[in-house]
């Protein structure tokens, strides 16, 4: 059982795991990791051993699973549960809902028991900023908009797909997904493509490599996140090839691009993403996310 143990690297010092559970030192630090690309690879890297043990925990089943979240399946525990600063959250994603209580009270044990209907504990949705409303003095969803806060609502979840479609008879087939993921103490916009080859195709050159473009603009949900960010990206998706120019049998190739990863939530989003596999040919396999 770990109990107690400083995380090894340190720059991570401000985190704790006791009894296979994250106990972050306050709300700053748990940001300052989402902000700091660094200090995310480093966080994946130590606590990778918790997901290994806890795999069975976050409604793992494959890589279409509506719940499945790399950064939230090493951030919650067994029960779906993280400690930030004072406060405990146990994350309820099928009803999308936060459940809070304070650090140390004898309330944890309800949340792990699932009796929210205790008095003391605190119910927000997955679409609340709930730090920031904690922050403000909220002691659970807010009952109106109120539009000096800007938090709670804003964009709504997004899970545009494609299942993994397969290329008879080759029977090689890929995958592609843009997401808005809503935690209410995390919130993500991200995509992904993923090809598996069978029987592999000729590459004549890097230019008929698989690629993905994307243009956003997207804009946080709370006062202290009102910077509106813009960027396009073009990334040739490079894959492993023989001297033949053949790629590799059996590979795969497996990219995820994150444009936001923050304890807030975006009010606003646009964003339009294409996929292309020349040699397939898969061209302008878009998906796009507008909410404004």
């Amino acid at each position: 059982m770990i109990s107690n143990e400083i995380l090894i690297s340190d720059d991570l010092a401000f985190i704790k795991i006791e009894n296979k559970k994250l106990i972050f030192k306050d709300f700053d630090s748990y940001r300052s990791l989402l902000e700091s690309p660094s200090l995310l690879e480093s966080f994946y890297g130590n606590t990778a051993h918790l997901r290994q043990e806890n795999k069975q925990k976050y409604f793992r089943v494959n890589i279409e699973d509506d719940y499945t979240n790399e950064f939230l399946d090493q951030l919650l525990d067994n029960n779906q549960m993280v400690t930030i600063g004072d406060f405990t959250f146990r994350i309820d994603m099928p009803n999308k809902s936060v459940f809070a209580v304070t650090k140390n009270s004898n309330l944890e044990n309800s949340l792990i028991q699932k009796d929210f209907s205790v008095k003391g504990i605190m119910k927000f949705s997955t679409d609340d900023d709930v730090l920031y409303l904690l922050e403000e003095g909220f002691s659970g969803s807010p009952k109106t908009e109120n539009s000096s806060i800007f938090c709670g609502g804003g964009c709504g979840s997004y899970d545009l797909e494609t299942a993994a479609t397969p290329f008879v008879p080759t029977g090689n087939y890929y995958y592609t997904r843009v997401r808005y993921v809503k935690a209410g103490i995390y919130f993500e916009l991200s995509y992904h493509f993923y090809i598996y080859w069978v029987i592999a195709p000729l590459i004549l050159n890097t230019q008929n490599q698989p690629y993905s473009t994307h243009i956003a603009i997207y804009q946080g949900n709370c006062r202290r996140s009102d910077l509106t960010n813009h960027e396009q990206n073009n990334q040739r998706l490079l894959m492993s090839v023989t001297s033949a120019g053949l790629v590799n049998f059996s590979s795969f190739y497996n990219y995820k691009k994150t444009l936001w990863q923050r304890s807030e939530g975006l009010r606003r989003i646009s964003l339009t993403v294409n996929f292309d596999v020349p040699v397939i040919p898969i061209n302008a396999n878009s998906r796009t996310i507008t909410c404004f």
